[in-house]
């Protein structure tokens, strides 16, 4: 009886201590305890970073070619129309990682990230996808399926045409293409790979985890990248297209892939729902990377209650366009924003 008592006052406290963490995450107010620019000159890309508090701070440095950011972000949820995730672990007291959660945690990052993301249902979606200006939008979806109102498992499909056209797609929660979702369930798609990268280009096999560091482009740290999973990854072994892999690496599937996709881009975030994927999916979202970036320098240090400036050297190609990242926390992150610029001029 004693025995039970304990385990009830143990659950009792890891569940106040999670709603505490919760609390103070949502009440914390980041934009009056941290600042971020950045500028570009001839010299490289300068940034002054100020916090009220003592933090780490780290400055990413990306060359993109002629591939521009995003400036309208929208996330796909619909509770009305079926998903495809697999049921994961939570700790005991923890919330379950369903989608519904993983969408709302997912907004509050990104909006730690300076970024205001709209939330569209499947009727909005495809409203969204037919209203053209692609090359200036990204769409998340990490339900594991597209809803039927874009996508059929046809090369004519709004959502493929849409990529197509210049769209930035970020996918996660299970194999992409190969399930179409109704209101009434799921449908699936035969020979869905070859709509995308071709057969062979997506981890389909029981392999989930790996463990060896995609070091030779610099993100992997520069990023703070975290998770390990590679299931439903893409292979960049199979890929025909300007691509790159970020994260962790078994030598074919990495944890995350931006490809080239017509004039858009692809990225997939490999493996089921975790707080690691989710924070490596809004830390690459955030920071403007794409299937053609190179990591021109990064810089970074420790502030405490003041400001701290700093410099990036490098020769600026005003052809190009390029994005600076600034965030605060490293792994841990607690604020970040990203400038853009095409040569010395922002945008």
């Amino acid at each position: 009886m004693r025995h039970d008592r304990y385990i009830l006052i143990a659950s009792v406290l890891i569940v106040a201590v999670i709603l505490a963490g919760e609390a103070y995450i949502y009440t914390f107010d980041r934009d009056s305890t941290y600042s971020a620019s950045s500028s570009m000159s001839d010299s490289g890309a300068g940034y002054r970073v100020g916090s009220g508090i003592s933090s780490i701070y780290d400055v990413v440095v990306s060359y993109n070619g002629d591939f521009p950011a995003a400036k309208e972000y929208y996330v796909y949820y619909d509770d009305n129309y079926a998903d495809v995730i697999e049921d994961v672990w939570h700790a005991t007291g923890g919330k379950e990682l369903n989608q519904e959660y993983y969408v709302s945690q997912m907004l509050c990052q990104l909006e730690n990230r300076g970024i205001c993301a709209k939330v569209l249902n499947a009727s909005e979606l495809r409203d969204m996808v037919l209203s053209g200006g692609e090359r200036f939008k990204a769409l998340i979806v990490v339900s594991g399926a597209f809803p039927d109102t874009v996508y059929s498992g046809n090369a004519a499909d709004p959502i493929i045409q849409w990529i197509d056209a210049g769209g930035k797609l970020y996918w996660a929660g299970n194999l992409l293409g190969a399930y179409v979702s109704t209101v009434n369930g799921v449908v699936s798609v035969d020979g869905y790979e070859v709509l995308f990268f071709g057969p062979g280009s997506l981890n389909s096999s029981d392999t989930e985890k790996a463990y060896g560091e995609i070091s030779d482009n610099g993100y992997f740290h520069a990023l703070s990248l975290m998770s390990n999973s590679i299931r439903y990854s893409l292979n960049a072994d199979a890929l025909s297209v300007p691509h790159l892999m970020v994260g962790y690496s078994d030598g074919s599937y990495a944890s995350a892939v931006l490809a080239q996709y017509g004039s858009g881009m692809i990225c997939v975030v490999g493996g089921d729902y975790s707080n690691n994927q989710r924070a490596d999916l809004v830390q690459i979202v955030a920071s403007h990377i794409c299937y053609s970036s190179v990591l021109v320098g990064s810089d970074g240090g420790e502030v405490t209650r003041g400001t701290e400036t700093g410099i990036v050297p490098m020769a600026v190609d005003n052809s190009a366009r390029y994005s600076v990242y600034i965030y605060f926390g490293g792994y841990y992150l607690e604020y970040a924003r990203c400038f853009d610029y095409k040569g010395m001029s922002s945008g």
